[in-house]
C-alpha cells in the first residue's frame, strides 16, 4: 500500500512486489505511463484527510478536492487500508435504533 510516484504526475498505489515487476493501482493520466518508464518509491503509505472539512465535498479516492471549493481544511488523515473494528466493539448508531423500531 505505498505510494509511487510515476511520470506524467501520476500517482500509484503499490499491490504486490516481486523481484522483476510491481503490481499497482494507478490514479490520474495512466494512459501516459509506458512499460519500462521510471517509477519512484515515496516511503509514504496511501491514506486519505479526514474530519468534518470533508462534509459536502467531492474527493477522488484519493482524498483530493474535485468540487473547486478549494483545498481540504483538516490535518487528520486516515490510512487508507485499516481494521475495522470487531462487530462487539462496534457502538451502534442512530439509525439503528430507527430501523430496530426502538
Amino acid at each position: 500500500m505505498e505510494m509511487l510516484e510515476l511520470e506524467h504526475g501520476v500517482v500509484g498505489l503499490a499491490f504486490n512486489l516481486e523481484e522483476d515487476d510491481v503490481g499497482a493501482a494507478l490514479f490520474g493520466e495512466w494512459q501516459h505511463v509506458k512499460e519500462g518508464e521510471p517509477v519512484r518509491r515515496t516511503g509514504k503509505v496511501a491514506s486519505v484527510p479526514v474530519g468534518d472539512a470533508l462534509l459536502g465535498r467531492v474527493v477522488d479516492p484519493l482524498g483530493n478536492p474535485l468540487d473547486g471549493g478549494g483545498p481540504i481544511d483538516t490535518s487528520e488523515t486516515r490510512l487508507l487500508e485499516f481494521k475495522a473494528p470487531g462487530v462487539v466493539a462496534r457502538q451502534p448508531g442512530p439509525m439503528s435504533a430507527a430501523v430496530s423500531g426502538s
